[in-house]
Parts: structure tokens; C-alpha cells; sequence
């Protein structure tokens, strides 16, 4: 087996931080300041973060720790009467073209059309209509 080499590892362990941190220091800032309130927490994803591809098997997997995160604080707060988390989602914000999809070949590239503004407006329309957006729970 090929071991990683040193700027590798490290870079690999920064990805992980970065998304997981990401997600999870202002979720429990927000929780810590908005106890009592209803809440509702939306972490973003990508679709792709239940694949497999070699050469980007850590940012996958750090949006895949960001799904299980997610889950877990739909769980453990449901229960919480001091939270009154109302939803909690991780939205696969789409297929959005960014810098790791830049990096991807031609043929996957283009397959990646969906504008920002679509994902803002669909993460606007989750977390404001509580009413609609019920049946997600």
C-alpha cells in the first residue's frame, strides 16, 4: 500500500476540518444562543457525498460526516423541550459548477448547470415555509 505523502495528509486533514468545523461550530453556537426559540438548522451537501471517486475521497467524506451530523441533531433534539428545533435538513444544494468541479473532466463538468440562485432559493423556501415543508421531517 502507497503511503500518503506529508503535504497530502496535511491537506487532506484541513478538507476534513474545514467542512466538518464548518458545519458544526456555528450549529452549536446557534443552539447555545437560541435555546427556547423555534429553530430550524439547514446544513448544505453534495450529491455526490455518498459516492466513491479516487482523488476526492475526503471532501465526500467530510459532506457525508455533515449528512450524519445533521441526522444526529434531528434525533437527539426532537426529544429536547429546552430546543425546539423545528427542522433539521442537509440540502444537496445541487450541481452547481464550483472550483472541485473544474477540476473534474469534461464529461462530468457539464453535467454540473444548476445556477447558486436556485439553491438559495430552494434553502429560502425550506427554512421559511414551515407549513410546506412538514412532510420533510
Amino acid at each position: 500500500m502507497r503511503s500518503f505523502s506529508k503535504p497530502l495528509e496535511s491537506l487532506m486533514w484541513g478538507v476534513l476540518e474545514v467542512n466538518t468545523k464548518g458545519a458544526y461550530l456555528p450549529t452549536r453556537d446557534f443552539l447555545r444562543r437560541n435555546i427556547g426559540c423555534p429553530l430550524t438548522i439547514l446544513n448544505t451537501s453534495w450529491i455526490l457525498s455518498a459516492n466513491t471517486i479516487p482523488g476526492y475521497s475526503v471532501y465526500y467524506s467530510s459532506k457525508s460526516l455533515i449528512n450524519r451530523f445533521t441526522e444526529f441533531l434531528h434525533f437527539k433534539y426532537q426529544q429536547d423541550v429546552s430546543v425546539h428545533l423545528h427542522i433539521t435538513l442537509y440540502l444537496i444544494i445541487g450541481a452547481i459548477g464550483t472550483d472541485i468541479v473544474n477540476a473534474m473532466p469534461e464529461p462530468v463538468r457539464v453535467l454540473f448547470n444548476d445556477t447558486s440562485d436556485l439553491a438559495a432559493g430552494y434553502a429560502l423556501w425550506l427554512i421559511t415555509q414551515h407549513d410546506k415543508t412538514e412532510f420533510l421531517r
